[in-house]
């Protein structure tokens, strides 16, 4: 029983310490997360640069072009999608200028439009590959 309770005090003064309780601090930003809260949407958001990069890629081989706007995108999407969603509000930003020539390059083809509070941010490649880059990474990939 005394193990007990010394398991729930550590547990309890670990989180009080990772989320700043009694701190005056206030709790981390929604749209630029960093500790906990970006260890927790990290799956998420991969999941949903998977998403986006694999719409575009149905609509290039059907169309034989990359999707020039979202509407067309849309086509490859479920308008309630996460994903569409997002696009629509701003929380991904696709690179509309990924050519066919660039395609097979790697650039960046899809963002999270906010960096988190370390000033990284997850984009999906034009390879496929979902990476997080700092600000100087990005700005090089982003070319």
């Amino acid at each position: 029983m005394v193990m007990g309770w010394m398991r729930l005090g550590w547990m309890l003064g670990l989180a009080a310490a990772v989320l700043g309780c009694g701190s005056g601090s206030t709790p981390p930003s929604t749209t630029a997360k960093g500790g906990i809260p970006r260890l927790i949407e990290r799956p998420r958001v991969v999941n949903e640069l998977r998403q986006i990069y694999l719409s575009h890629q149905t609509y290039a081989l059907q169309h034989s072009r990359p999707p020039r706007n979202l509407e067309e995108l849309n086509e490859q999407m479920e308008p309630n999608s996460r994903e569409y969603q997002a696009l629509r509000d701003g929380r991904y930003v696709l690179n509309w200028n990924v050519g066919e020539a660039q395609a097979s390059s790697n650039k960046v083809l899809a963002y999270e439009k906010d960096a988190d509070a370390n000033g990284e941010r997850y984009v999906v490649m034009t390879d496929s590959s979902v990476q997080r880059m700092n600000q100087q990474q990005f700005e090089a990939a982003n070319r």
